[in-house]
């Protein structure tokens, strides 16, 4: 990658699909993060974990054997995982550190399908207000597929 070249980032969650998948035999769906890395062309994956860390290092190490990407992970801790203000603050506040470390031209996308229904919501939020990123979704049926959202906020 040259110097004017952006990173594509992918940020998501991670979900109990993925850790299922990575602890599964390998005819075993591979989950939407895993189907995301191995689809597009990302330079870096960082991705948000309110599982265990045990289990989260696990599947890291899972999906790290799988993508030549770049993986960075952070286990954060939620009490309720559809409390969309807790939700809210970890997901800027990564963000935000996600472009002082590798720029504002960074080409961000976020991963809709993991995780809870509020926390698909916060990335459509902050994508529409807050951070110019491409939404995807990734499912076994239909592959990774691009989301578009017809409402500006």
């Amino acid at each position: 990658m040259t110097i004017t070249e952006s990173k594509r980032i992918l940020v998501s969650w991670i979900g109990r699909s993925d850790i299922s998948a990575s602890q599964e035999n390998a005819q075993a769906d591979r989950g939407p993060v895993a189907c995301a890395i191995a689809t597009q062309d990302f330079n870096l994956a960082v991705l948000l974990s309110d599982f265990p860390e045990r289990e989260t290092t696990l599947y890291v190490e899972w999906i790290r054997r799988k993508s030549p990407c770049l993986i960075e992970f952070h286990v954060v801790e939620l009490a309720n995982p559809t409390n969309y203000d807790a939700i809210y603050t970890i997901v800027v506040e990564r963000i935000q550190a996600i472009l002082a470390c590798h720029g504002l031209s960074s080409k961000l996308t976020f991963l809709l399908s993991p995780g809870t229904p509020a926390m698909a919501a916060v990335w459509i939020v902050v994508a529409k207000t807050r951070f110019d990123a491409e939404l995807i979704e990734a499912s076994r049926q239909r592959g990774v597929q691009a989301v578009h959202i017809a409402f500006e906020v």
